[in-house]
């Protein structure tokens, strides 16, 4: 039967796409504790965690670079509009 620990680390796995489905089964063949398993568990988990808030990070400046192109883009629609009568 497969350990609860095993499924925690699949569902991480599928989640990060960290490791490999065939990393993940190693760990278990080479007889990996659930000790073992749940701090990979854990680490996996603040790496996503951190990586999370690296994205969230760059998420914000792009949409302010976005928003900042966007009102560049209007007031230049504008002048052209303007300076052709």
């Amino acid at each position: 039967m497969i350990h609860m620990c095993v499924i925690a680390l699949i569902v991480l796995w599928y989640l990060s796409e960290m490791l490999t489905f065939k990393e993940l089964w190693k760990l278990e063949l080479l007889g990996t504790s659930c000790a073992a398993d749940l701090q990979l568990a854990a680490e996996l988990g603040k790496a996503l965690l951190e990586r999370n808030v690296e994205l969230e990070s760059q998420l914000h400046t792009l949409q302010q670079t976005s928003s900042e192109q966007e009102s560049e883009i209007t007031v230049s629609q504008l002048v052209n509009y303007f300076f052709r009568f």
